[in-house]
């Protein structure tokens, strides 16, 4: 196994977590492995977060994520930070123009 594929391995293990309600208002509520398994809730966030298409229940989401995303989490708690660290290294691995894209809207 490469090592991409090891930490991919390792990050779906740490971050599976299913939830219970299809509201999304924060990092901790996004369930990465099937985000990036779901193509369609995939593009769903992504529209949102690049404001092309209506954020519905997650716009609470994209309002903390985007913070997030300007500070690059600098003063996110420690829960917070990790999540968005493996979002960030999961988007750069399977993802890299959508994180690109991510930063050059809300890091400017």
């Amino acid at each position: 196994m490469t090592k991409i594929g090891l930490l991919i391995l390792i990050t779906c293990i740490a971050c599976i977590a299913i939830i219970n309600s299809k509201e999304i208002k924060s990092i901790e509520d996004l369930d990465l492995v099937n985000l990036l398994k779901n193509e369609k809730e995939r593009k769903h966030v992504f529209a949102c977060l690049m404001e092309q298409a209506p954020c519905g229940d997650m716009q609470q989401f994209k309002e903390s994520i985007s913070q997030m995303i300007k500070t690059s989490c600098q003063n996110c708690p420690p829960q917070e930070s990790e999540k968005y660290n493996m979002f960030s290294q999961l988007l750069a691995i399977a993802y890299p123009d959508k994180l690109k894209a991510l930063k050059a809207k809300y890091q400017g």
